[in-house]
């Protein structure tokens, strides 16, 4: 695209064939791409119309169940229960057809969705690599293209600021592409939907008149249900009654007791109170008496304590003992030092005789 802007003159004689075929093979590669995401539009379009057509035989099938169960009860007496059982089998036996034929469906369209995607990703290769050989071929001849304003040879920062921009534009191309596909898909299914809706309008007053009438039945039963229950609330109401009368009486009686009862405990709490003084009185004159006792113990010392005395006499022995004890030691002590002074004197008397 950024040929388009700038006239270059090439030396090579072949480039313009040789560009014309790389042209060709990209436009054949767009072509094929936009044919693969055609066709997954198709498969998705398809896949939704499918969805919503079992949707719509599901919602089918229940009102036709509703029907059924609303005529089993105006027409017990007529219809029997193996009918009722063989209508249920020949509904399961549809269900299982249909959910059958959709788990096919589906399984075709997943397989048909991996070809396409591997399809799409060869291309998107094969794209990609011939994109790349054009990119190096547009390089080669840009390196002996001239600018035709300038005159200029072109360099490698013009080269690949152009190749920037022409990037910008081919990403902006592929969201709007994406873009346009994606509004594409929604209004085929805004349309899918409008259409199904104008065809389900035409039975959808006789659904909503037997709808109604299955309304109407419930809503009558459940009123049945409601009356019964006011019944049973009535019967609890008198019972409820009954019981606070009685409960009445018994709290009348209650109180009475009890004015009773608070009588004789204010004459016990005044006992109590003369009790009480009684007690402190008696605590004060044991403690004066515990105070005397106290004192008259330390003016007594020993003499009252036996074991003390005991003690004491027995020490003041064994004192006397050990004094008596000390002066023998000591007398002996002073006879052993004059028994030792004589033997000193008589060493020295016979030292002085030998010399």
């Amino acid at each position: 695209m950024w040929l388009n802007h700038l006239h270059v003159t090439l030396v090579d004689d072949s480039s313009p064939s040789n560009q014309q075929e790389l042209e060709e093979i990209v436009e054949e590669d767009v072509l094929d791409r936009d044919e693969i995401l055609a066709h997954c539009r198709e498969a998705l379009s398809e896949q939704e119309k499918l969805k919503t057509q079992n949707q719509h035989l599901q919602y089918k099938l229940a009102e036709y169940l509703a029907r059924k169960k609303v005529d089993d009860r105006t027409d017990v007496s007529n219809k029997s229960f193996g009918d009722s059982e063989q209508r249920y089998m020949k509904c399961l036996n549809e269900l299982e057809t249909l959910q059958k034929s959709y788990s096919e469906l589906l399984s075709d369209y997943l397989e048909q969705e991996k070809e396409l995607s591997e399809q799409c990703s060869d291309k998107q290769v094969a794209v990609e690599q011939e994109h790349e050989k054009c990119k190096q071929y547009k390089l080669e001849k840009s390196c002996t293209a001239v600018n035709s304003r300038t005159g200029k040879r072109i360099t490698k920062q013009d080269m690949e600021l152009m190749e920037a921009g022409q990037k910008k534009k081919e990403a902006e191309l592929i969201s709007v592409r994406l873009d346009n596909i994606k509004l594409q898909y929604k209004v085929q299914k805004c349309e899918t939907q409008l259409k199904q809706k104008e065809e389900l309008a035409e039975g959808l007053h006789m659904i909503d008149f037997e709808q109604l009438k299955i309304d109407n039945v419930n809503l009558n039963e459940k009123i049945e249900e409601r009356n019964e229950d006011i019944i049973k609330l009535k019967k609890k109401i008198t019972n409820a009654v009954q019981v606070l009368t009685h409960l009445k009486q018994k709290l009348q009686f209650v109180q009475v007791e009890n004015c009773s009862k608070k009588e004789k405990l204010k004459q016990i709490e005044s006992v109590v109170a003369h009790k009480r003084d009684l007690l402190t009185r008696t605590k004060q004159t044991r403690d004066a008496l515990r105070m005397d006792n106290t004192t008259l113990r330390h003016k007594g010392g020993l003499v009252s304590h036996t074991t003390l005395l005991r003690d004491f006499e027995e020490r003041r022995d064994q004192n006397e003992m050990l004094q008596e004890q000390l002066i023998d030691l000591q007398n002996r002590h002073s006879s052993l030092i004059l028994a030792c002074d004589g033997l000193r004197k008589k060493l020295e008397q016979a030292k002085l005789v030998q010399s």
